[in-house]
């Protein structure tokens, strides 16, 4: 089917950031309308799409949502959303700091080393 001249041509739908180098386990938030928030897990990752699971009171609930990993654009069929021209969610990084990230993990294991466990520093005050 060829357009009309009369008709707009379709683009690419304009999103923030999706998640960079998303990983199954990573939080994520997946914003409705852009204005509803509702936090995520990744479950899986492939070249083309991201899936993931809600989380509710800090629980996965086990429904699967599928979003666009390039422009983070949730995709469902049912409702014509392509994640590419059109969607009406689309991913965001999870707000403050993601616990799979390894910059995260340096940061917990900076100081480890010298940190004392409660019962070594009971040893020390009695000069055990």
């Amino acid at each position: 089917m060829l357009m009309s001249d009369t008709e707009p041509a379709m683009s690419a739908i304009v999103t923030p950031e999706p998640p960079e180098n998303p990983v199954p386990g990573m939080l994520v938030t997946r914003m409705l309308a852009g204005e509803l928030p509702m936090d995520m897990t990744i479950c899986a990752v492939t070249e083309t799409e991201i899936g993931a699971w809600p989380m509710e009171n800090g629980n996965i609930r086990p429904i699967l949502y599928r979003f666009n990993r390039k422009t983070g654009g949730e995709v469902d069929l049912e409702l014509g959303w392509d994640g590419v021209t059109i969607t009406g969610s689309f991913l965001v990084p999870f707000p403050g700091k993601d616990l799979t990230q390894p910059a995260f993990a340096e940061e917990m294991s900076d100081g480890d080393e010298t940190q004392q466990t409660d019962d070594e520093e009971s040893e020390a005050a009695h000069g055990e």
